[in-house]
This record gives structure tokens, sequence and C-alpha cells, in this order.
């Protein structure tokens, strides 16, 4: 009897230990899953100017020069593009990130390489092909301060971002480079056709007053 209570005894201590192994590596399991990130779920996030807080969204719907549309929970709301400062996208490809490193280090060929991977990237939503193609002008605009040929490609860049996001969150900053860009390729009447369209469009579609008078300094 003796023998008989020992050994389950050992069984059972030793069912209690494995328990314990089974527990510890489950446990370890959910946090090696946890760090890759492949529970979590992915927000937008929306600076606002006005209060200068964020607001973690499900997702960015949609956003122009007049109002920032967004999802929480089940519901579809939108907010004022004047009183949004910045939105940051969980998607932000790699390439996007390694774009924006070359261009402040001023290595303008990579950058434009990277973006151009960016902008085609089909497993990013369809922001990245605006933020790109504006961010790609930005390039050519300084790249043309050294060499004027960039400076064709930046006004082309402006104008396709124009023509393909015709609502941009960013539209009057877009029509100020772009008038920049012809001023530096020396075209100054179309400069001034476009700085006199950003100072008419900035009333006419309520971009702000900053913008009617960055127009005219411009000019």
């Amino acid at each position: 009897l003796l023998s008989l209570r020992t050994d389950k005894e050992l069984f059972f201590m030793s069912f209690r230990e494995n328990r314990r192994i089974r527990v510890a590596v489950f446990a370890g399991l959910c946090l090696f899953i946890l760090n890759q990130g492949l529970f979590a779920q992915n927000y937008d996030k929306i600076v606002r100017k006005d209060t200068g807080k964020t607001m973690t969204v499900d997702n960015v719907i949609s956003e122009t020069y007049t109002e920032v549309n967004y999802k929480k929970g089940n519901t579809e709301k939108k907010i004022s593009t004047d009183k949004v400062l910045d939105i940051k996208y969980y998607d932000v490809p790699n390439s996007y990130k390694n774009a924006l490193a070359f261009a402040l280090n001023g290595e303008y060929e990579n950058a434009i390489a990277s973006f151009k991977l960016a902008k085609e990237d089909s497993n990013v939503r369809s922001w990245i092909k605006s933020y790109s193609l504006i961010e790609m002008g930005k390039v050519y605009q300084q790249w043309g301060l050294t060499d004027k040929a960039k400076v064709t490609d930046a006004i082309s860049t402006f104008n396709e971002v124009l023509t393909s996001d015709p609502e941009s969150r960013f539209y009057a900053d877009i029509l100020l480079n772009l008038g920049r860009s012809q001023a530096l390729a020396g075209d100054l009447p179309a400069a001034t056709t476009t700085f006199d369209r950003l100072s008419q469009e900035a009333y006419d579609k309520k971009l702000g007053v900053i913008w009617e008078a960055r127009a005219k300094i411009e000019k």
C-alpha cells in the first residue's frame, strides 16, 4: 500500500509539474505573439489642431481640404480639416519612411526611388499615392536648386497630384509649391497665374486666409 500510494503521489506530482510547464509555454507563446503584433488592432490617429489632443480611430476613410472622414466603432464620422493638425496612418510602408530619411539627408535620388516604390505599394491604402507624390515634388524642387532639370520634374509631379487628388488636404500647399517651382524654372507668368489661383481659391474654397496672404507674398 505504501508503494502504491507513493506511485500515485509521484504521478500527480508529475502531472502538476507538466501542467505548470504547459502553462508557462502557453504564456510565453502569447507574449511572443503580442510582441509581434499578431493580435494587435491597427488604428489610425488624428491629431487635432483645436484641442491638441490625439483621437484614435478605427480608420481614416478619406481626407480633403474641407473634411476628414473616419470610422470609429460602427459609426462613420467627420471632422473639419481646419481642426486637423496631422493624421498618423498605421500602414506607413518602410519605403516611405526610408524616402523621408533620404530626403532629410539630401540623398535625393534615393529619396525619389523610395517614394516611387511607396506610391505603388498595393498593401497600403490610397493615401500613400498622394502623400508620396507631394513629397516627391518637394524633393525635386529642392534638387532643382543645384540641378535645374529637376525643376521640370517638380512641376509635373505637383500637377500630377492636383489631377489625381484634386481635393487633397494639402491642396493649398501643392499650389504654393507648384508656383514656387514655376518661378524657379524662370516661368514667371505661369508662377503668377498659379499664385493668383491660390489667392482666389483660398477664398472660394475656404482654405484659410493664411494661404491667400502667402500667395500674395510669393507673387
